[in-house]
């Protein structure tokens, strides 16, 4: 913790020092930084201190001239949930309203511009968002709860970037409109918005370390729990630098566990058969394939449990998601949804949104795909 929020001072005045610069260079040490500032950038256009609603999900262009990335802006994005992104200049402090709109699973999730990924939120309430301790009784980066009971969130950077996921079950028109108006029931409360003053960091020098991070991140052996996300209490840099470069905007294990599998270039037609899953209150669980980069590339690219629900499982309670060869009738029950195209290089991402504490502590354990022509 001592070394993470020393650190974090570094960083912190690593970036007021050379705001104003141009191909700043980019570094172990402050990539966490660069990172971030290069992923809000991209949904600067749109403004400070107001929610951009996506009302539809990720869209995925298939076509081959625009590969690698297939018309996704961030790493490893999925068909799960609507997302509506808010990125405040915490100059001034902003107050975040949650609204009650039922049992429809709801997650806001607060990241610091280092990456300090907080604990996701629920419940409805105002959230105040802080750059200093001022209105929090902690210090930065921390969470705590104000005298007036109010939840403060003080994240040690100007800049915090908060994402909402809504589930939404893209089939049912009804449902959707429902899921916008969920999205459109939050609200920012904030004196002023602010201004976007960063580095601009050297894009060639960036992208290197983060292929870099990726290549160890991909040899590593340690589950993606260890470390991943973890929050500013314990934060291990090692795996905090290769995770976030492997999925930025990653969430701690509790609100979200990950597990990354590749197929190591293995020719052949995959299946997974997985069991029951204990999720917590209205959580759920997903896969999503995507190429050797990291983006989905077909449709469908997602299977997801939420929007199957007891319609996708086998007599037993188990699921069966089919890789490869989707044209194949055997492969597609009981829907299409359960066989997703795969090409050379790809690799997949289980979610698990809301675990159970089985999934966090191991006592249920993640099947893997197994190598099969027909499942």
């Amino acid at each position: 913790m001592i070394l993470a929020f020393q650190l974090l001072i570094f960083l912190g005045g690593f970036r007021q020092a050379h705001a104003a610069e141009k191909n700043v260079t980019v570094t172990v040490e402050n990539y966490l930084l660069a990172e971030c500032d290069y992923n809000m950038g991209k949904y600067i256009p749109e403004g400070l201190g107001k929610f951009k609603h996506m009302r539809e999900l990720v869209a995925v262009d298939t076509s081959p001239s625009s590969a690698p990335k297939h018309g996704q802006p961030v790493i490893r994005m999925n068909h799960d949930t609507l997302y509506s992104i808010l990125i405040v200049d915490l100059s001034t402090s902003a107050v975040v309203t949650f609204p009650d709109v039922g049992h429809r699973f709801l997650s806001l999730e607060m990241l610091s511009e280092t990456h300090d990924s907080f604990p996701s939120v629920y419940k409805p309430g105002k959230y105040l968002l802080t750059w200093t301790k001022n209105g929090c009784s902690c210090t930065p980066p921390c969470r705590t709860t104000t005298k007036t009971g109010a939840a403060c969130t003080a994240f040690g950077t100007r800049y915090a970037f908060l994402l909402l996921r809504t589930l939404a079950d893209a089939a049912n028109a009804t449902d959707i409109a429902a899921a916008h108006d969920a999205q459109d029931a939050f609200a920012v409360r904030q004196k002023s918005p602010g201004k976007w003053e960063v580095p601009e960091w050297n894009q060639t020098e960036l992208s290197r370390i983060r292929t870099n991070l990726q290549d160890l991140q991909a040899m590593s052996t340690t589950p993606a729990t260890y470390g991943f996300f973890t929050g500013p209490e314990k934060i291990d840099h090692l795996y905090g630098l290769l995770n976030v470069a492997a999925g930025w905007g990653g969430v701690p294990p509790k609100d979200q566990t990950y597990v990354f599998w590749s197929s190591g270039g293995e020719p052949g037609d995959f299946a997974i058969t997985v069991p029951e899953v204990p999720v917590e209150a209205n959580g759920f669980w997903s896969i999503t394939v995507y190429n050797k980069e990291g983006f989905m590339f077909a449709d469908p690219s997602n299977y997801n449990s939420a929007a199957q629900g007891s319609q996708g499982k086998n007599r037993d309670g188990s699921t069966t998601v089919y890789f490869g060869s989707c044209d194949d009738p055997k492969r597609q029950k009981p829907s299409k949804a359960h066989c997703l195209p795969i090409q050379q290089g790809w690799g997949m991402v289980m979610r698990f949104f809301r675990p159970a504490e089985a999934i966090l502590d191991g006592t249920w354990v993640p099947p893997k795909p197994s190598s099969k022509k027909h499942g």
